[in-house]
Parts: C-alpha cells; structure tokens; sequence
C-alpha cells in the first residue's frame, strides 16, 4: 500500500470539525384564527355582523403573534434550565434557548381571511 492509499483509506479519514457560517432566516408563518371585538355593526340587508375595526390591533389583543411566543417559550426555558438534572436533558433546553434567541419581527400583517 502507497502513502497515498494509506492516507486515503477510510479507518484513516478524520471527520472536519464544524465551522460557523453567517446567514440571514426569513420565515413566513401563516395562521388562520378569530380576533374578538365589540368593533362591528349589524347589516339589516344581509343580517350579519361586519367587522370595522382594525385586525391586527383586535389581533393583538386577543392572541399572541409569534415573537411573543417565542419570548415566552424563552422565558419558560431559562427558569426550566435552572433545575434541570441530567446533561442530556441540559443541552436540549440550552439548543432550545438558543434556538429563541435573535428572532425580531419585521412585519405583522393581519388581514379577513
């Protein structure tokens, strides 16, 4: 066997180490749910009730949106990490953590489904 076969044989190739690269995540999420307002009146031609008011603002109001989540997940994991026991169990919650970190949200758009 050459140098070169015993360099290349697979009992000899070392796994490279992980590297950090920098990137940019743009998620887009979409729900379907209901907002609950006092902000509507009743159409006598039709027999419903039309909304008026503003989606996102009554959305806000009775929901979370997704960076409050996160933030509360956040939150519920840091207190969690504090008590936590086993190593297994301890890097789960901190990737968990880490995974929470960085989100900001850009836009909130909530429109009649």
């Amino acid at each position: 066997m050459t140098q070169q076969q015993w360099e290349d044989a697979p009992f000899n190739q070392v796994e490279p180490e992980e590297e950090k690269f920098d990137c940019e995540v743009t998620e887009t999420l979409v729900k379907e749910t209901s907002v609950i307002s006092t902000d509507y009146y009743y159409n006598n031609d039709t027999g419903n009730h039309v909304f008026q008011g503003d989606y996102t603002e009554d959305f806000k109001g009775s929901s979370y949106d997704a960076i409050t989540l996160i933030g509360e997940l956040k939150t519920r994991v840091e207190k969690e990490l504090k008590t936590v026991k086993t190593l297994h169990e301890k890097r789960k919650l901190e990737r968990l953590l880490k995974a929470c970190t960085g989100w900001k949200q850009e836009e909130l758009i909530v429109e009649e489904a």
